[in-house]
C-alpha cells in the first residue's frame, strides 16, 4: 500500500517536479535543431545561421555533435550520481540535497543554449558546447535523484503504476506547453524580431520550470513520506553497475527503451519539418498537433491503466510498439495522398498515437519499479537511483544519438524542392522502433 503519510499534496509536489524537468529540458531535446537549422522554405530564414550548419567529417553536423557529446558524457555521469545518491546520508535527504545543488545551472543553462552571444560562428559554438555540458550535468543532478523518489513513495505495484501515472500526465503536460512554443513565437513576432520572440518563449518556460521544480524539494520530506533504503554502503559502483546488468529482463528493457528513445526523439525534432515541408502549414500548427495529440492522451490514461491491468504491461506496451510503427511509416507518407487534406493527414496521426503515447508515459517507469522490487528481493539491497540512472543514461544515449543522426539525415534533403531527408527520418524510426519491440519481447 502507499505510504499513509503520502498525502495528496505530497503527489501533487511530486508531480510538479516532473512538469518543471520536462519543460526546461524540451527546448534542448526538441528545439535546438529548429532553431540552429531552422527549416528551409525557399524564403527569409527563421533564424539567422548561428554556426554552421554544413558536414563535419563529412558525415556528421556541429550541432549534432554537440548534442550527442553531452548527453553521451551525462550518461556516465548518470551512474555516478545515482550511486551517490543511493549512498547518501545528508540530513537534507539522500535525492533532495543533489536535486538542490542542480536546479538552478540546470535552468540557467536551458536557457542560455539559446542565446548565442556572437556573429562569429565559432564563437557560438564555443558557447554552445559550454552551456550544454553545464546543462547535462545539472539536468542529472536533479533528475536522477528525483526519478529515484518515485519508487521510495509506494511499495506495491498498484502504487507504482499510480505515480507513474501522475508524473505521466505532468511530463505530458510540460511537453504540450513546451511545443506551445511555435505558437507563442509567431504571437511575439508582431512584437519582436524572430529571435527575440524564440528567445522571450524560452525565458518564461525556464521560469516556471524552476518554480514547479521546486516543490518536490519543498514540500517532501524523504524521512517521512519515502521508504528509506537499505544499500549496502561498502558496495562500490561497479559491482551495483554489474548486479544491475545481471538481471536479464532489466538488460533486454533499457536496450529497448534506448532504440524507444532515438525512434521517438527523431520524430520530436522532425515534426516541424513534417508540418512545414510535408504538409506546407505554418509552424503555429505544430502546437496545435501536440496540443491535440496529448489531450486525447490523457482521455486516454484511464483506459490504458485499466487495459494494463487486464492485458499486462508488457503486452500493452508490445501492441504500443506496433501501433507506433505504424504511425511512424504513415509520417513517411505525408502529404503524397492527395485525397487527404494536409489538416486531415496529420489529424489521423495525432489519433493513432495518442493510445501508444499513454502507454509508453505510463508503463516503462512501472515496470522498471517491479524489476527494483524483484531485485531488491532477490539481494536484499534497493539501489531505485541506480537502475533508474541507467534507464535515463540509455534515454540520453538514445536522445544524444538522435541529435547526432537526426541533422545528417536532413541534410540529405530538407527543403520543399528536396523533402528525400525528412521522409527518410521517418523510416529510420520506425525501424529503430522494431528493434525496441524485438528487444522488449525478451523482458
Amino acid at each position: 500500500m502507499i505510504y499513509m503519510k503520502w498525502n495528496n499534496w505530497v503527489i501533487f509536489s511530486y508531480a510538479l517536479g516532473q512538469f518543471g524537468w520536462s519543460l526546461a529540458s524540451f527546448g534542448v531535446g526538441n528545439l535546438l535543431i529548429y532553431f540552429y537549422m531552422p527549416p528551409d522554405t525557399g524564403k527569409t530564414p527563421i533564424f539567422p545561421q548561428f554556426i554552421t550548419a554544413s558536414y563535419i567529417f563529412g558525415i556528421f553536423t556541429w550541432v549534432g555533435i554537440i548534442s550527442f557529446s553531452g548527453r553521451f558524457i551525462d550518461g556516465f555521469w548518470d551512474t555516478y550520481i545515482a550511486d551517490h545518491s543511493d549512498k547518501s546520508n545528508n540530513k537534507i535527504g539522500k535525492r533532495k540535497w543533489y536535486m538542490i545543488m542542480g536546479i538552478l545551472p540546470f535552468v540557467l543553462s536551458s536557457f542560455f543554449i539559446f542565446f548565442p552571444i556572437s556573429s562569429h560562428s565559432n564563437v557560438n559554438t564555443i558557447w554552445l558546447i559550454t552551456n550544454t555540458t553545464i546543462f547535462y550535468l545539472s539536468m542529472t543532478l536533479y533528475v536522477v535523484p528525483y526519478t529515484a523518489l518515485m519508487v521510495e513513495l509506494t511499495d506495491t505495484d498498484k502504487g507504482r503504476l499510480l505515480i507513474s501515472t501522475f508524473i505521466s500526465i505532468a511530463w505530458a503536460i510540460g511537453t504540450v506547453v513546451g511545443n506551445m512554443s511555435y505558437a507563442i513565437k509567431d504571437y511575439l513576432d508582431l512584437f519582436y524580431s524572430s529571435v527575440n520572440s524564440f528567445q522571450i518563449t524560452i525565458g518564461l518556460f525556464s521560469i516556471v520550470s524552476f518554480i514547479a521544480m521546486l516543490f518536490p524539494i519543498v514540500f517532501i520530506n524523504e524521512k517521512i513520506h519515502c521508504k528509506q533504503s537499505d544499500l549496502n554502503r561498502e558496495t562500490n559502483l561497479w559491482d551495483n553497475l554489474r548486479k544491475a546488468f545481471a538481471t536479464g529482463s532489466f538488460r533486454n528493457f533499457v536496450l529497448s527503451d534506448l532504440m524507444y528513445w532515438i525512434a521517438v526523439s527523431v520524430i520530436a525534432m522532425g515534426m516541424v519539418h513534417y508540418v512545414k515541408i510535408l504538409l506546407h502549414l505554418d509552424t503555429k500548427y505544430v502546437s496545435y498537433v501536440f496540443l491535440g495529440i496529448y489531450v486525447l492522451s490523457f482521455m486516454l490514461y484511464i483506459p490504458t491503466n485499466i487495459i494494463a491491468r487486464k492485458l499486462g504491461k508488457k503486452t500493452t506496451q508490445k501492441i504500443s510498439f506496433i501501433m507506433t510503427i505504424i504511425v511512424y511509416m504513415l509520417i513517411s507518407l505525408l502529404g503524397t495522398i492527395t485525397w487527404i487534406s494536409p489538416l486531415c493527414q496529420i489529424i489521423i496521426i495525432g489519433i493513432v498515437v495518442s493510445f501508444p503515447l499513454a502507454t509508453f508515459g505510463i508503463i516503462p517507469n512501472a515496470i522498471v519499479g517491479d524489476i527494483i522490487e524483484t531485485n531488491a528481493n532477490e539481494h536484499g539491497e534497493r539501489n531505485a537511483a541506480l537502475f533508474y540512472a541507467i534507464r535515463s543514461f540509455m534515454m540520453k544515449t538514445g536522445i544524444s544519438l538522435a541529435n547526432l543522426i537526426f541533422p545528417s539525415i536532413l541534410l540529405l534533403g530538407y527543403s520543399q524542392e528536396n523533402d528525400f531527408g525528412i521522409r527518410l527520418s521517418a523510416v529510420f524510426s520506425a525501424f529503430c522502433l522494431l528493434l525496441g519491440l524485438y528487444f522488449f519481447r525478451k523482458v
